[in-house]
């Protein structure tokens, strides 16, 4: 069986998954998620959080530092 680039990263990131326990798994999705975000700007962040609805309490802190 021969796989594509896809196919193989989607196969590896199954097994590095498959072989965590749930303390490393959460790390590498803190891990993830942080530097994806970094690469937002400040308004598409914002956006995202306020879409998200669940977590709005940080938008109050960055709107306070803005101000300053």
């Amino acid at each position: 069986m021969t796989l594509d680039k896809k196919e193989l990263a989607e196969a590896y990131a199954l097994r590095l998954v498959d072989g965590m326990d749930m303390n490393a798994l959460i790390s590498c999705a803190i891990g993830y998620l942080s530097e994806e975000y970094k690469t937002y700007t400040l308004e598409e962040l914002k956006a995202e959080i306020e879409g998200n609805g669940m977590h709005d309490d940080l938008l109050e802190n960055c709107y306070a530092v803005s101000k300053l």
